[in-house]
C-alpha cells in the first residue's frame, strides 16, 4: 500500500514538473518559428500593406498549421529536461530507492504523451488544414491588392493567382511587365502557354471588391490537349488575375484539407498520378505525426535518466535538438524515396517512428542498467 502511495505521489510530481516545461517549450518554438518567419511576414507588411490585424492573422494561422510538428518537439523537450534534471540531481537515483522502477518513472512521460497525440490528432485533422486554408486565403487578398509586387522580375512566380508568370523585366510602379511567359493550368483539362512581348497589369474597383487582370500584347496562345495541338497569335489578350465576384476559398492541397475531405479525394485519385503520391503522404504523415509524440517521449525518457550525469542539465537542449535534427533528416530522407516512386507511402511515412521506436526501446533498457 506504502509502495502504491509512494509510486503515485511520484507520477505526479513528474507530471507536473513536465507540464510548465512543454508550455514554455511550446512558447519557445512559436517564438522561434515566427522569428525565421518575420522576414516573409516583413514583406507582406512592406510590400503588400499588410495592416496590423492582418499580420496578427498571418502569425497566428502560421502557427496553427505547424502545431502537428511543434507538439512532440515540445513534449520531448519537456521530457528531456525535466528527467535530465532530475538525473543530474540524483532524483531518480532517490525514487529507486524508495522502490520504484523505471516502468513508474517512465509512466508520467507516456501518460502526457498519450493526451499530447491526441491533442496532436485533432490538430492534424481539422486544426492545421483549417490554419493552411485561412492563411493560403488571407495571402492571396494581400497579393491582389497590389498585383504588381507579385510578380518578380526574372523569377518564375509560382502561385501568384494560381498561374505561373515570368517576366524579363517587371516595373512594379506602373505595372509593366516585358517579355512575358504565363503558364495557366487553372483549367487542368487543357492548359495554355501563353507567350507576349509585353503586358500590363489592369486593377480597378467594383462594388464587391478590387478586380485585376494581365492584359497581354503582340503574343501567342499555345494549347494541347492528347493528339491536338492549337496555337493562336493575338494583338491584345486578357487574363483575368482575380474576380470579386467569383472569390471562393483556395485549396493550395492535401495540406489544406481536413480528414474527411482528404478522403473524399483519394477516393477520386488516378493511382498512376504522380499527383496522387501527395494526397496519400498527407494522409500517412498525420497519423504518423501524432504517434511520434509517444515515441520521442520514450527517447526523450532513455536519454534523460543518466545517473550521476552532472552534465545532464547543460547538456539537455543539445542533446534534444540533436536528436531532432536527427530525426527530421531521416523523415526528410524517407519522403525523397516515396516522392521517386522507391518507397510506398504507407511504409516510408512510418519508418522513421519505426526506427526511432528501436532507439527508444534501446535508450530504455540501456537506462535500467545505470
Amino acid at each position: 500500500m506504502n509502495e502504491l502511495a509512494r509510486g503515485r505521489l511520484a507520477m505526479k510530481y513528474i507530471v507536473f514538473e513536465l507540464l510548465p516545461i512543454f508550455l514554455l517549450g511550446m512558447t519557445i518554438f512559436i517564438l522561434v518559428l515566427i522569428m525565421f518567419q518575420s522576414f516573409q511576414l516583413s514583406e507582406y507588411v512592406i510590400i503588400h500593406g499588410a495592416k496590423f490585424s492582418a499580420t496578427l492573422q498571418l502569425i497566428f494561422f502560421t502557427a496553427l498549421g505547424f502545431l502537428p510538428i511543434l507538439l512532440p518537439i515540445a513534449l520531448m523537450f519537456a521530457v528531456l529536461l525535466t528527467y535530465g534534471r532530475m538525473s543530474g540531481d540524483s532524483e531518480i537515483v532517490a525514487f529507486k530507492a524508495l522502490g520504484l522502477g523505471q516502468f513508474h518513472l517512465l509512466l508520467p512521460a507516456l501518460v502526457l504523451g498519450a493526451l499530447i497525440s491526441v491533442l496532436s490528432l485533432q490538430v492534424s485533422f481539422r486544426l492545421a488544414p483549417w490554419g493552411n486554408l485561412q492563411l493560403n486565403n488571407l495571402i492571396g487578398k494581400l497579393m491582389q491588392t497590389r498585383p504588381a509586387v507579385s510578380i518578380r522580375e526574372g523569377v518564375f512566380s509560382e502561385g501568384a493567382f494560381d498561374l505561373v508568370i515570368y517576366a524579363s523585366k517587371v516595373n512594379s510602379s506602373e505595372g509593366i511587365l516585358k517579355k512575358v511567359f504565363i503558364f495557366d493550368e487553372r483549367d487542368q483539362a487543357s492548359p495554355l502557354t501563353i507567350i507576349a512581348k509585353e503586358g500590363e497589369l489592369v486593377t480597378h474597383a467594383t462594388d464587391v471588391g478590387q478586380e485585376a487582370l494581365l492584359r497581354l500584347f503582340s503574343g501567342s496562345v499555345h494549347k494541347s490537349a492528347k493528339e491536338f495541338y492549337t496555337k493562336i497569335d493575338f494583338g491584345t489578350y486578357d487574363i483575368s488575375l482575380f474576380d470579386p465576384n467569383q472569390n471562393k476559398e483556395r485549396k493550395s492541397g492535401p495540406e489544406s484539407m481536413d480528414m474527411s475531405e482528404l478522403h473524399e479525394a483519394m477516393k477520386h485519385l488516378d493511382p498512376k498520378d504522380n499527383e496522387s503520391i501527395n494526397f496519400i503522404l498527407e494522409w500517412h504523415r498525420r497519423w504518423a505525426l501524432s504517434a511520434t509524440c509517444l515515441i520521442l517521449a520514450l527517447v526523450g525518457f532513455g536519454l534523460g535518466t543518466v545517473t550521476n550525469r552532472r552534465a545532464a542539465r547543460s547538456g539537455s537542449m543539445v542533446i534534444c535538438i540533436s536528436t531532432l535534427v536527427i530525426y527530421w533528416a531521416v523523415y526528410v530522407g524517407f519522403e525523397s524515396l516515396i516522392r521517386s516512386g522507391k518507397m510506398p507511402a504507407s511504409i516510408g511515412a512510418w519508418m522513421t517512428n519505426i526506427i526511432f521506436l528501436g532507439f527508444g526501446i534501446y535508450q530504455f533498457r540501456r537506462s535500467r542498467e545505470n
